[in-house]
């Protein structure tokens, strides 16, 4: 299935690091929450645009191909 890793700004310092702090609260608790909430909303109500996404998608490997890809790293 598509699928995404969703990243923001707003911080300061190192992802997972003791030094990573909020530097934009506005940015990190509203601009944030409202992209996500309407991205759902959008997803929610519009099933074609859903279809779309999913005809449209192209795995780069095949589910084996992924597996061996895992085994060699």
């Amino acid at each position: 299935k598509p699928l995404i890793q969703y990243g923001h700004t707003g911080f300061s310092g190192n992802i997972h690091g003791k030094d990573l702090m909020i530097s934009d609260e506005d940015e990190v608790y509203l601009t944030q929450t409202k992209i996500i909430a309407m991205t759902v909303y959008d997803l929610l109500s519009k099933p074609e645009l859903v279809n779309q996404i999913v005809k449209s998608f192209k795995p780069k490997m095949t589910y084996q191909e992924y597996i061996t890809y895992l085994q060699t790293q």
